[in-house]
């Protein structure tokens, strides 16, 4: 699902290498609920010079479990995980992706194809050779910018995940335009909330694969807290 550019082209090239061998998985498994979720993203509107590669720090990290009626089970050894959905402000009117790199390239496209045509510049992450059944560590190579690196723990059944980007940049607005990036365009107060910051919907998903097991899309929308105008970071908690 996901291809690559020149950075990209190892990172691929290393995820059919590692998967090449194993059997093929059954079904995927759909988890919908994250709890003890929390977020942060910095920087999401700003450029810090012309032509620099950008300054979005984006941390996430939660915990979920198989559904009584669903479970499911994985081995981490040797596994993989791809991303559809960083910080997609999805909902019609919203600015979709929200953590690209040069040139307004997507790092991942959404697993449906909702955009025609659509490249991701980040491969699957393949566990490192220090991973377990029960604890695996994903990170892109050393030159490929964006970093990013991933952890994944199953604790007694309870899965818990942490995922962090640098670097990252946010849409250019116009595109074209290196020196002017683009801030959600959803915030809006919520009546229902005592919160007085106004918020904007995200969803966030990705896929583990261990190639032998059902694997595992967990896809969840969360609430983030957006900064007044002429700030630009966001929270989720």
């Amino acid at each position: 699902m996901m291809r690559a550019f020149p950075c990209r082209t190892l990172l691929a090239t290393g995820a059919l290498f590692a998967l090449a061998g194993l059997p093929a998985a059954a079904s995927a498994v759909e988890i919908n609920d994250v709890f003890d979720f929390r977020g942060t993203v910095t920087d999401i509107g700003v450029q810090r010079g012309p032509g620099q590669i950008g300054g979005i720090e984006y941390r996430i990290e939660g915990k979920f479990e198989p559904k009584p009626d669903e479970p499911f089970d994985l081995d981490l050894t040797k596994s993989t995980v791809t991303f559809h959905n960083l910080f997609d402000e999805y909902l019609q009117g919203g600015n979709g992706e929200m953590v690209l790199t040069t040139d307004n390239a997507r790092l991942v496209c959404p697993e449906d194809p909702l955009i025609p045509g659509c490249t991701p510049v980040l491969a699957p992450l393949v566990s490192s050779s220090s991973s377990e059944s029960d604890e695996a560590k994903y990170e892109t190579p050393s030159r490929f910018r964006p970093p990013m690196r991933v952890q994944i723990k199953n604790v007694n059944g309870v899965y818990q995940f942490n995922i962090r980007l640098d670097r990252g940049l946010s849409p250019q607005v116009p595109p074209g335009d290196p020196d002017h990036r683009q801030f959600p365009r959803l915030c809006a107060l919520d009546p229902l909330s005592k919160s007085k910051r106004p918020v904007t919907s995200i969803r966030h998903s990705f896929t583990i694969s261990d190639g032998k097991n059902a694997p595992v899309v967990v896809d969840f929308v969360k609430t983030w807290e957006c900064d007044p105008p002429g700030r630009y970071h966001l929270r989720s908690r």
